[in-house]
């Protein structure tokens, strides 16, 4: 069974390049994750947007920590309120975003990465960003 969320998603889509980071919140399992990565994600495809310019990256998951070379061992110690590694996350994520076009960062769990104010503030001033999501 899919719950479509046809308002939070219509929401995103009128605001998709007003120029501001969109920032989904709410309770856990909720459908945020769900809302930004499987229902945005397909209108964007829908939208004829490549592939390689929506870029995705759960800051909770070890496939995608070992991307930027960080220890997935973060996971398991949540005690430790230890943050990902920003400068490690950029390296991985501007080679990626060289080509022509608009790019979309679809972000989840973005608070595990330090200094996440600062890096998505970077983002708004990168001309190739310009419509940042974030979860």
């Amino acid at each position: 069974m899919e719950i479509n969320r046809d308002v939070y998603l219509e929401r995103l889509i009128v605001r998709k390049h007003n120029g501001f980071i969109k920032v989904i919140t709410g309770i856990r399992r909720c459908g945020k994750s769900y809302l930004l990565n499987t229902l945005f994600y397909n209108h964007l495809k829908s939208e004829n947007i490549p592939e390689d310019h929506i870029i995705k990256f759960a800051f909770d998951t070890a496939q995608d920590l070992v991307k930027i070379g960080e220890n997935p061992i973060i996971l398991d110690n949540e005690k430790e309120d230890r943050k990902i590694d920003p400068s490690k996350f950029l390296n991985w994520l501007m080679p990626q975003i060289e080509g022509d076009g608009m790019y979309y960062l679809l972000l989840d769990e973005v608070q595990k990465l330090g200094a996440f104010e600062s890096v998505l503030n970077g983002f708004l001033r990168n001309s190739k960003l310009i419509d940042t999501t974030t979860e």
